[in-house]
């Protein structure tokens, strides 16, 4: 029911990147019967000067939805009661679990908001991550490994859009994050 896709009927949809933590963000679509049909994805090539996504089947012609040329592990959702799509994803700079989000799934998406950083005051390290040297969190044998944060998988059923005033979309989200060390998954 997604217009600006190649094709018509059922379809999905899916974001991607390359190598972890040194790539970007890609998008490519497929008919829902023949997602196991190599020749059947398309990838997304541009937008055109109107806002509709070009597609090609040749996925070394993609675009990245954004820059961001060092994204982990990603999840998508779309928030129905606010009309957006939402992306989380780990990444260095900035540090964190970071969010953007967009009316389409191809974009504009927006600019990054950091929604965890390990650092933030009782938060993170010391609470469930280990920082070497200032807490016992520590996975034996591994004390002088700071626990670090990634694998941001959003839960679908639990995430509601907030009230607020107009043109201020808020949501509250769950998801599940790993801790690295401990070696643990957080809701």
């Amino acid at each position: 029911g997604i217009s600006g896709v190649p094709f018509t009927g059922p379809a999905i949809i899916m974001w991607g990147s390359g190598r972890y933590r040194e790539s970007d963000v890609y998008l490519a679509c497929a008919p829902l019967g023949s997602v196991a049909q190599q020749n059947a994805w398309h990838f997304l090539t541009r937008i055109d000067s109107g806002g509709n996504p070009q597609w090609a089947p040749d996925q070394r012609a993609s675009i990245a939805l954004f820059d961001q040329p060092q994204v982990g592990e990603l999840s998508v959702m779309r928030v129905e009661s606010l009309g957006l799509w939402l992306l989380l994803y780990n990444a260095g700079s900035p540090r964190g679990i970071n969010a953007r989000v967009a009316v389409a799934p191809w974009g504009p998406w927006s600019d990054v908001i950091v929604i965890f950083d390990p650092g933030w005051p009782n938060l993170g390290y010391g609470h469930f991550m280990h920082m070497p040297g200032a807490d016992p969190l520590s996975d034996p044998g591994r004390e002088s490994e700071p626990g670090g944060e990634y694998g941001p998988y959003m839960i679908h059923r639990y995430t509601r859009a907030i009230p607020g005033p107009p043109g201020n979309a808020q949501a509250q989200v769950y998801f599940v994050m790993s801790t690295w060390n401990p070696y643990n998954t957080v809701l």
